[in-house]
C-alpha cells in the first residue's frame, strides 16, 4: 500500500488498509471464507486482529521517520514510542485471558477439541445440552444448531436478571455446579425444569448413577465414556450411524 500511494503514505495507507479489513470481515463472500478457516479451532474475534498490522505498521513508520531525523526530533520520537509501549503494557485491562502479552496459539487445546468432536458425533441436531464451560464454548462453535442449559455462569446470570428471571438463572448455575462437582445436597428435578434436555456432559470421575440420581433422570439414557468426560444421551435421540 505504501509503495502504491507513495505520497501521504500514513494517511492513505490507513484508509486503504482499514477499507480492505472492513471489507474482509463484512462482505458475504470474504466473511464466510474467514469463518470457514478460523472456526472452531480459533474464534470469530480473530477478525479483530486484522487491524493490528496497520497500527503496528504506522507506529513503526513514524518511529523510523523520527530516527532518521537529526538531533532533538530523534530523541523525542524514540522516547515517545518507549513511553507509549510502556503505558499500554501497564494500563491494559486484562480480558478473559488475563494476559497482557502471550504467545500466539490455538484458543482450545488439542485434547479439548478432540473430545468436542467426539461429543458432537453423539449429539443429534437441535439437542439441548448441559455441559461444562470448557466444552460449551468449542461445541457451540462447532455445532451452532444446539442449545445449552447454561453457557458462562456470569453471562447466564446477566441475561436472566435482565428479563426478571434471576431465579431461573440461579437454578441453571446450581445445576451445572452440581454436575461438575458430582455433589449436591439436594437432587435437582431437571426433567421437570428442562424436559427437553437430552444430553449431559460431566467429568469422567463422576459415577454415572450418581449423576442420574442427582438430576433425577429416568432410565432412558445411554452413557458414553470419553478420555476426560462422560456423556449421557437420551436413548431416543442418539445420532444414527
Amino acid at each position: 500500500t505504501a509503495f502504491l500511494v507513495k505520497k501521504r503514505t500514513e494517511f492513505f495507507g490507513l484508509l486503504m488498509y482499514s477499507g480492505i479489513a472492513l471489507l474482509f470481515i463484512t462482505a458475504p463472500g470474504f466473511r464466510s471464507l474467514l469463518m470457514y478457516f478460523v472456526t472452531p479451532g480459533a474464534y470469530w474475534r480473530f477478525s479483530y486482529a486484522l487491524f493490528v498490522p496497520v497500527f503496528v505498521g504506522l507506529s513503526l513508520a513514524g518511529l523510523v521517520k523520527y530516527i532518521m531525523s537529526p538531533g532533538l526530533s530523534r530523541f523525542l520520537g524514540v522516547s515517545w514510542f518507549i513511553i507509549l509501549v510502556f503505558v499500554t503494557y501497564v494500563i491494559k485491562v486484562p480480558a478473559v485471558n488475563h494476559k497482557t502479552i502471550s504467545n500466539p496459539g490455538p484458543k482450545f487445546s488439542h485434547n479439548i477439541m478432540t473430545q468436542t468432536y467426539e461429543i458432537s458425533d453423539l449429539v443429534e441436531e437441535g439437542s439441548i445440552i448441559l455441559a461444562p464451560e470448557k466444552i460449551v464454548v468449542p461445541l457451540g462453535l462447532l455445532r451452532p444448531d444446539v442449545r445449552f442449559i447454561i453457557t458462562r455462569a456470569s453471562g447466564t446470570m446477566i441475561r436472566f436478571k435482565a428479563v426478571g428471571r434471576e431465579n431461573e438463572g440461579l437454578r441453571r448455575v446450581k445445576l451445572r455446579n452440581a454436575v461438575e462437582s458430582c455433589n449436591n445436597n439436594d437432587s435437582i428435578q431437571s426433567n421437570e425444569l428442562w424436559p427437553d434436555m437430552n444430553v449431559v456432559v460431566y467429568p469422567r470421575h463422576c459415577p454415572s448413577l450418581r449423576i442420574q440420581s442427582l438430576l433425577m433422570l429416568g432410565e432412558d439414557w445411554d452413557n458414553y465414556l470419553l478420555k476426560n468426560f462422560q456423556v449421557l444421551v437420551r436413548s431416543n435421540v442418539k445420532k444414527s450411524e
